[in-house]
């Protein structure tokens, strides 16, 4: 099964690695999609913590991880990973 998602998603353009993909709590991870969409950044976000997690096999609940991800790219000024974890979307 592994290997039929990883050739669908090959199909699609994305590389999936799901050899070594870990099974995490995601909460973090969306309460950061969540805030980066508050800000017009939510599709930018979702793309880079999928291909962390998919792709890279990050474990996605790691907050080094989830600041990693925030760094990639645009994002909103002054405004930390931690500040979703403590609910300020």
């Amino acid at each position: 099964m592994i290997r039929q998602v990883t050739e669908l998603a090959a199909a699609e353009g994305l590389r999936y690695d799901l050899e070594r993909a870990v099974a995490v709590n995601t909460i973090d991870a969306h309460r950061l999609s969540h805030l980066a969409e508050a800000h017009g950044l939510g599709a930018e976000m979702h793309e880079r913590l999928l291909r962390a997690h998919l792709g890279e096999g990050e474990a996605v609940d790691d907050p080094d991880t989830l600041r990693a991800a925030r760094r990639r790219g645009r994002r909103p000024r002054g405004r930390d990973p931690a500040d979703a974890r403590r609910g300020r979307l």
